[in-house]
């Protein structure tokens, strides 16, 4: 299985996730508690994904595009950026603040997914090949 595979299902299972979280911010369904308790779930999800980009999608993509800047500089202005609303959030007193802070999250997740899909995926491909994940998340040749 190409590494792309692997990435996309855990931004699918993530978007469902963050698409339900919008539609409930839309008509006021949740509790701040429940905004923070959801955003916490996604966060949760998140970190795992992140960790198997940062240890091995960017370094094996560094090598192709540097990262200076280009591509991956973005990609890891953006993964600081979502770590600091999941903080902002989860450390918001004043819950009028939350569903605000929510929606620029929700945001920026999908955008950051549609671009690493489109611009980081294939060239991870063609570098990487297949791969095999164990469930720690290290990678192995196929």
């Amino acid at each position: 299985m190409r590494i792309s595979e692997y990435l996309r299902r855990d931004h699918r299972a993530i978007c469902e996730d963050v698409w339900r979280l919008e539609q409930q911010l839309e008509i006021a369904s949740l509790s701040i508690v429940d905004v923070k308790g959801t955003v916490a779930t996604i966060r949760s999800a998140l970190e795992n994904h992140a960790k198997l980009e940062e240890k091995v999608l960017f370094p094996a993509l560094e090598r192709e595009l540097g990262s200076d800047d280009g591509p991956l500089a973005v990609m890891e202005a953006e993964h600081s950026q979502i770590s600091a609303l999941f903080s902002r959030i989860d450390g918001a007193r004043d819950g009028g603040n939350v569903p605000m802070l929510t929606k620029d999250l929700t945001g920026l997740l999908l955008s950051h997914f549609a671009k690493e899909e489109r611009e980081l995926f294939p060239i991870a491909d063609e570098l990487l090949g297949a791969v095999e994940i164990d469930g720690s998340g290290v990678v192995q040749p196929a």
